[in-house]
């Protein structure tokens, strides 16, 4: 009897996924009530700073949702910001804190910008450009991150301190790579490259425009969705997940901690590098400052979606329509910086209650 219900329980078993269907539900509802929660604080600290009414600001955000243009601007953010999520989700179920996304992400997206160009001056077909940058990007990535993944598992040094190191010299790497003469995409130009951009690459073909509204949607909602199997319908992810429930516990039932913890972080790694194209194959140029404060804003999205699919793409859209109401009521007097206390007060009190929870 026990064996039947055992194998009932196996992954993709009818039994075993109405359950995490309900799982999800519970945790997509207490997202919603978490995210529910903040706006109205959010909305009361706004009124008391300004002379504006809640329900003003409250018809306004409302406004800034439901108006078209807005909300599509919003999913448009929304996607990328989805992987930057996962980027802190799925090392923090091993117990690694990825504090490098945002460095991961500025430099996958450089080195596929350099592919771009490359790419076109030798007249690439445009499809394998696109596929080789995406290949790129995912590969820096995760070169990069193996640095504190590395240290941390041979020399036990802590990956908060060295995730945050990797980030500043990201920065300088990047300076060097883009004022470097030798290169053969040096443009003169510290602060940016001009790439190909990806409307530029197919504008010719007569499936252009649907491309150009879905592909890039497509290949982040795979991921995303590969990602989120992965870890939860595998095996290997309920290795990786008992990994995070201790080291200790998960090397007595037979679990290599080492390569769970490297391929955790490393699928992070990937979702990183891959995030900063969104951008690049939309404008045509890389900036390094068009991912600032990615990583930051990927940490509260996660924290807020309670590390679960349908709670971060809930939670990325959510934050992104926030931002776009945070920008648009300046005008009252409300500084962009009252958006980013929010998001840091949402990280603490996460960090708070999640320490009273191990104590």
């Amino acid at each position: 009897m026990a064996m039947n219900v055992f194998q009932e329980l196996v992954p993709f078993s009818s039994i075993a996924f109405r359950l995490r269907m309900k799982l999800a539900m519970i945790e997509l509802i207490r997202s919603i009530l978490l995210l529910s929660s903040i706006t109205i604080v959010f909305v009361i600290v706004c009124s008391v700073c300004t002379d504006q009414s809640p329900l003003d600001l409250l018809n306004k955000l409302l406004n800034v949702a439901l108006s078209k243009q807005h909300f599509t601007d919003a999913v448009e953010a929304a996607i990328p910001l989805c992987l930057m999520a996962f980027a802190f989700s799925v090392p923090y179920l091993v117990g690694f804190i990825n504090l490098g996304a945002e460095g991961q992400v500025s430099l996958g997206a450089l080195m596929a910008s350099a592919v771009t160009i490359t790419a076109s001056k030798y007249n690439i077909n445009p499809l394998v450009n696109i596929l080789s940058s995406l290949f790129v990007a995912a590969l820096v990535a995760v070169a990069w991150s193996a640095i504190s993944v590395l240290l941390k598992l041979y020399l036990n040094v802590n990956e908060i301190v060295t995730t945050f190191i990797l980030n500043a010299l990201a920065l300088s790497v990047i300076s060097i790579l883009l004022t470097s003469k030798r290169l053969i995409w040096y443009n003169g130009d510290s602060q940016g490259l001009e790439s190909i951009s990806f409307q530029s690459q197919i504008s010719s073909k007569p499936y252009s425009l649907h491309l150009q509204l879905t592909l890039i949607v497509i290949v982040f909602l795979i991921a995303l969705t590969v990602t989120h199997a992965f870890i939860w319908w595998s095996s290997f992810g309920l290795r990786i997940r008992a990994v995070g429930g201790g080291f200790k516990t998960a090397l007595l039932c037979g679990i290599n901690n080492r390569s769970s913890v490297f391929i955790a972080v490393s699928i992070a790694a990937v979702a990183a590098g891959i995030a900063g194209l969104d951008v690049l194959f939309r404008t045509g140029r890389f900036q390094a400052d068009d991912f600032s404060g990615w990583g930051f804003e990927g940490i509260t999205i996660a924290i807020l979606g309670r590390h679960k699919l349908l709670g971060i793409m809930l939670a990325s859209v959510y934050m992104a329509v926030l931002k776009q109401f945070a920008l648009s009521i300046q005008g009252y007097g409300i500084s962009y910086g009252s958006f980013l206390i929010l998001q840091a007060v949402c990280v603490f009190l996460y960090l708070f209650a999640d320490r009273r929870k191990k104590v």
